[in-house]
């Protein structure tokens, strides 16, 4: 699995572009931004962040758009650029979107409250596979 670290919001559409060229799969993980230790604000997302990149890693040909969110520019702005548009933080972060779904295919984000449930991600994961394999 191939991850691209997206350090703006600017940046997001030029990476997506970008990976939708090389890789079968793109997702983005709308996520905490992450200090230089590691360290984020954001705790679901610490969380989140091993169960996802377990199970995207089941999946063949994939890249993930890590998306950071500078808290202090996303806390309690409406505007801010993840909360508007096809792919957004759905009611938080993180969030997880496949960015690349088939056409006819309504493919839900994994929001905040189930990303750091392995289940709920590995089921979604597996609709990912089904879909990919019809």
């Amino acid at each position: 699995m191939k991850i691209v670290h997206v350090p703006t919001p600017c940046k997001f559409v030029e990476a997506m572009e970008e990976a939708k060229k090389t890789y079968k799969l793109v997702f983005a993980l709308f996520t905490g931004e992450k200090a230089a230790d590691g360290s984020s604000w954001c705790p679901d997302c610490v969380r989140a962040d091993p169960i996802i990149k377990k199970h995207l890693e089941t999946l063949p040909d994939v890249c993930l758009l890590e998306c950071a969110v500078k808290r202090s520019e996303y806390k309690g702005n409406p505007k801010y650029p993840y909360r508007c548009g096809k792919f957004r933080v759905a009611g938080g972060i993180p969030t997880l979107h496949w960015v690349n779904a088939p056409s006819g295919f309504d493919v839900p984000p994994v929001g905040e409250k189930d990303c750091s449930n392995d289940e709920m991600v590995k089921m979604w994961v597996s609709f990912v596979k089904e879909s990919i394999s019809k």
